[in-house]
C-alpha cells in the first residue's frame, strides 16, 4: 500500500475528466500486491479525509491515514499522518513536511528507469570485450543487431489500460512526451516511444485486452500455460515479444 498526491498537470493532465474531480488535489491511497501486479485505489483523500483499515498487518490492530493540510506553493505539499491504534501515534499537529516528500522522490522514478537501464546494455558490452574478432563476426553480431533495428520493432497491436481506460500505441503517438512516460507504456508502443536504448525484445507490462473475446489479460497469462497456443493470438507476438519469440 502506498499514498501519493495527485494533480491534473503535466503527465496527468489527459486523465479522463470523468476522475478529475475526484483525484485531483486529493492524496490518494493505492495498494497494489507486486511491482506487475493491478493497483487498485482504495481512497481518495481531501484536507480534513480520514481512510482507516482493520486487522493491519493481520493484527487486530486499526491502520489510520489522515490528511492534515493541503497547501498550494512550488511545489504543493499535503501534510499526512499514518498510525496504527495500539502501536503508534500521531497528530496533525506534530506533522512535518519531511514524511510528505519521501514517497514523492522513491516511489516514481525508480520502477519506470531500472528496467530500461539494466535490461540492454549489459548483454551488447559484454561479448565486445571479452571475445576475440572471430568470435564478434560468428556468435554476437545477430544478436546484439535485432533489438535494435527500428524496422524489426513493433509497437503492440492490442490495446492497453492506462488509468483504467483502455487505449492503443496511436493514442500514445499524439503526446509522446507525457504518455510514454506513464507506467509500462514503454514496453507496450517501444517503437512510438523510442529512446536512445530501444528495447523490441521484452514483454509488454500492460494488461491487454485480447481481440477474440476482449478479455483483458497479461504477458504472464500467456506464459502460465498453453504458451503455444495462446501466443498464436492476434497481436500476442508483437506484444508477448519475449514469451512468443520461439513460436
Amino acid at each position: 500500500m502506498f499514498m501519493m498526491y495527485s494533480k491534473t498537470e503535466g503527465i496527468t493532465a489527459d486523465i479522463d475528466p470523468a476522475y478529475s474531480t475526484t483525484f485531483n488535489n486529493h492524496v490518494v491511497i493505492v495498494e497494489q500486491s507486486a511491482d506487475t501486479q493491478l493497483s487498485f485505489v482504495k481512497a481518495s483523500l481531501a484536507a480534513g479525509d480520514t481512510y482507516t483499515q482493520s486487522n493491519w498487518g493481520g493484527s487486530t490492530n486499526t491502520l489510520t491515514v489522515e490528511v492534515c493540510s493541503i497547501t498550494s506553493g512550488a511545489p504543493d505539499k499535503a501534510d499526512v499522518i499514518a498510525y496504527v491504534a495500539g502501536v503508534t501515534s500521531a497528530s496533525c499537529g506534530a506533522t512535518t513536511s519531511a514524511p510528505t516528500q519521501a514517497p514523492v522522490v522513491t516511489t516514481t522514478s525508480a520502477p519506470t528507469q531500472a528496467p530500461v537501464v539494466t535490461t540492454t546494455s549489459a548483454p551488447t558490452q559484454a561479448p565486445i570485450t571479452t571475445t576475440t574478432s572471430a568470435a564478434v563476426t560468428t556468435t554476437t553480431n545477430a544478436p546484439t543487431q535485432a533489438p535494435v533495428t527500428t524496422t524489426e520493432c513493433k509497437d503492440s497491436p492490442l490495446n492497453m489500460k492506462v488509468n483504467k481506460i483502455p487505449r492503443n500505441c496511436e493514442w500514445v503517438a499524439k503526446n509522446t512526451p507525457n504518455r510514454c512516460t506513464k507506467r509500462g507504456v514503454m514496453s507496450h508502443c517501444p517503437l512510438t516511444c523510442a529512446s536512445p536504448v530501444i528495447d523490441c525484445t521484452s514483454d509488454s507490462t500492460k494488461r491487454i485486452q485480447l481481440q477474440e473475446n476482449d478479455a483483458w489479460k497479461s504477458c504472464a497469462w500467456v506464459r502460465n500455460k498453453k504458451t503455444a497456443s495462446r501466443c498464436n493470438k492476434s497481436g500476442m507476438i508483437d506484444t508477448c515479444r519475449a514469451t512468443c519469440a520461439v513460436y
